[in-house]
């Protein structure tokens, strides 16, 4: 495997013999433009080029018979001359010139005397064609997903990145404007961005452009990049799938057409594309099935944690229906002079009020709720055993700080006959599908069974009522 590839900075070597001759003082490293050369991380001696079967032609070298340029320069002695001889040789031969770039801000620029294809300050000028690719930063723990209706070695490279925790800049194509002494001349934008990362709304954060003559295609990621990914994915998807002319020359073993392959040969390889197929039906199964497992969380977490009024109640009533209760909601029935839900579960019924508060848990909650029992029964309906109280308190607390006990006050708690139950605790036994601890919360076990109860309740750790308290 010698597969010839143009990187557009100096060798590792010729940085290490160049960085041993810098003076190491703080003023070095202060000033920085009287010491403007820093090593480009695609230089680094970490990524094995010959191991991974390529030869690379450094700045100076020939590009005209390479097949991929990374990180190509411009405004150097030769280097724009090596970019354009290794696009012409693609041309000539009927290649498509693969080229990999990395989007770099004001800061990231290369030092070592020789800028960025597209130049700097997070913008990258195609000189060729007058067009930019500008690059705004991103926040930190952006949101990104693979780009829809991707295929073959794109949607690979997607997959390769997607989880990757690297510096995403937004991406946008645009023209160039040129300053003559006649005014501006505009020079619209020309190719296309294809994206292939994108952000929640769809910005794109890597991406491949595709000259107007579509010899060029150009793949731009983020300057922090693993160039080791980068170079795996180069050789076992872009140029198999790109440019196999380029693979029978220097991979001849990667290329043999099938009617010259052995039965073995074959069949392992039919092995590994059903495996490859395997894979990705299997991933794109649990990619749904993560995404509604991650919208369902996120709405009852939203109403039990952070909501208040009828989201809180349809919160509480989602997870007491999940465990099986039957849940009538009494507002829609008979009004708001009522408890807010009435519960029913092997034949006890339980009437529920549902409160939330910015702070501490007012007292006069659980008086509600007896005034609720109260007017029930003067009321005539069908009696119940009592009643529960749902509170989700110190709602400007982030949930893992707030105390999972609704009521402190040592005298309040020993009075308490009914449960109190904490939306966060309650949002607990949710999650974890305990079902059980669900119920046992509003229906708490009867006079014949209350020591068998109260050990189970304490080895789940769900702490509602009396002197435990809410929560």
């Amino acid at each position: 495997m010698n597969i010839p590839i143009h990187i557009g900075t100096s060798s590792p070597q010729e940085w290490d013999a160049y960085e041993s001759q810098v003076p190491k003082t703080p003023l070095a490293s202060l000033a920085r433009h009287s010491n403007p050369r820093r090593r480009p991380s695609v230089a680094s001696s970490a990524t094995p080029w010959e191991e991974l079967g390529f030869v690379p032609h450094w700045e100076g070298d020939d590009a005209s018979e390479c097949v991929v340029a990374f990180e190509p320069r411009m405004f150097a002695d030769y280097n724009i001359n090596q970019l354009e001889r290794f696009v012409e040789g693609s041309r000539q031969r009927g290649e498509v010139a693969l080229v990999v770039s990395s989007m770099r801000g004001d800061d990231d620029s290369d030092d070592d005397g020789i800028l960025n294809v597209f130049g700097a300050g997070g913008s990258e000028y195609i000189v060729e064609w007058d067009t930019q690719i500008s690059s705004r930063p991103l926040g930190s723990k952006s949101r990104i997903r693979p780009a829809d209706m991707l295929t073959g070695a794109d949607k690979d490279l997607a997959l390769r990145l997607v989880d990757e925790s690297l510096a995403w800049h937004a991406l946008e194509l645009h023209g160039h404007d040129e300053h003559t002494p006649f005014g501006v001349k505009k020079h619209p934008a020309v190719g296309v961005l294809e994206p292939i990362l994108v952000t929640a709304l769809g910005e794109p954060v890597v991406a491949a452009w595709v000259a107007p003559d579509r010899v060029e295609r150009r793949y731009i990621v983020p300057a922090d990049i693993d160039w080791k990914v980068i170079a795996e994915w180069v050789r076992d998807k872009a140029l198999p799938e790109m440019n196999i002319d380029a693979v029978r020359r220097f991979r001849p073993e990667q290329a043999v057409p099938d009617a010259l392959r052995t039965a073995r040969e074959l069949r392992v390889a039919a092995s590994i594309a059903d495996l490859d197929a395997e894979y990705a039906a299997a991933r794109e199964k649990l990619d749904a099935e993560q995404a509604e497992a991650v919208a369902e969380a996120s709405e009852v977490r939203e109403q039990l944690l952070y909501s208040q009024g009828a989201d809180l109640e349809k919160g509480v009533a989602r997870v007491l229906r999940d465990a099986g209760v039957m849940v009538s909601e009494l507002d829609k029935i008979i009004g708001t002079q009522s408890a807010d839900l009435l519960l029913v579960w092997q034949g006890r019924r339980r009437l529920v009020e549902v409160k939330s508060a910015a702070g501490a848990a007012g007292e006069n909650f659980y008086s509600q709720l007896r005034k609720h029992l109260d007017a029930w029964a003067a009321a005539g309906r069908e009696s119940v055993e009592g009643g529960a109280l749902v509170v989700s308190h110190s709602l400007k607390v982030p949930p893992m700080r707030r105390d999972r006990k609704v009521y402190t006050r040592p005298e309040f708690v020993r009075s308490l006959e009914h449960p109190v139950v904490s939306a966060l605790v309650l949002f607990d036994a949710w999650r974890e599908g305990d079902w059980d601890g669900v119920r046992e919360m509003f229906f708490p076990a009867t006079s014949t069974s209350v020591a068998q109860s109260e050990t189970e309740r304490k080895r789940r750790g769900w702490r509602w009522h009396r002197s435990d308290s809410g929560a």
